[in-house]
């Protein structure tokens, strides 16, 4: 797979969140996704399951596995949402969802 072509998609889209899309203490309602997906590797679930935590990596000595976990420190910061779908030798979809504004709040934001 080392030498093969993959296939990098991104989309960004506004979507509205149930209350079980959202999970516990986030609030349902319009949200701005932004889905980045390829058809790399992908991950088993032992190394999914790890991916955000500082540190964790799976390159080896010289990296410091702190990308995803920045990444996901910041989705939280802006009371955001991450999620990973993947499967092994198929790719891996992270979907990046931040609460969007209503046009009322945009618009006293420009103001400002």
């Amino acid at each position: 797979m080392e030498n093969e072509q993959g296939v990098l998609t991104v989309n960004l889209l506004r979507r509205e969140l149930t209350e079980d899309e959202v999970g516990p203490g986030m609030s349902s309602g319009p949200f701005i996704e932004l889905m980045v997906s390829d058809t790399g590797h992908g991950m088993d679930k032992k190394t999914e399951e790890r991916i955000f935590e500082p540190f964790f990596t799976t390159k080896g000595m010289g990296n410091t596995g702190m990308g995803l976990a920045m990444a996901h420190g910041i989705v939280l910061d802006y009371q955001g949402i991450i999620k990973v779908e993947s499967e092994v030798g198929k790719g891996t979809t992270f979907r990046i969802y931040f609460p969007a504004l209503s046009e009322n709040k945009a618009e006293d934001s420009s103001r400002q």
